[in-house]
């Protein structure tokens, strides 16, 4: 996953979240100002701890997507503005509209 999204997001800074209490993110996507949280799971029906969502309120950020082995046409909100889909939906739909939204 992290080979992937360095090759779409080369001018991006990706990096780990994880603080001492536990809370944690796979995967911080920021450009500028703006910040993405991407977790991934192996269930397609994915349940996320306290500590993602303490991250997020830490963070400040808005925008999460959960990366699931999902069949690439399925899409799915599990709170607020975080999204279930499969990586490559994400990779090809989701980050490129998210791009252009961060270039606007």
């Amino acid at each position: 996953m992290l080979a992937q999204l360095n090759a779409v997001l080369h001018d991006w800074a990706i990096y780990f979240y994880r603080t001492s209490d536990g809370s944690e993110i796979d995967f911080i996507l920021e450009s500028g100002k703006n910040r993405i949280a991407i977790e991934c799971k192996v269930s397609s029906s994915p349940r996320l701890g306290a500590g993602f969502y303490h991250g997020l309120e830490l963070l400040k950020i808005d925008d999460a997507c959960v990366i699931s082995p999902l069949i690439r046409s399925e899409e799915y909100t599990i709170k607020n503005n975080i999204t279930v889909c499969s990586i490559d939906r994400f990779l090809t739909e989701k980050l490129p509209s998210i791009r252009n939204s961060f270039n606007q």
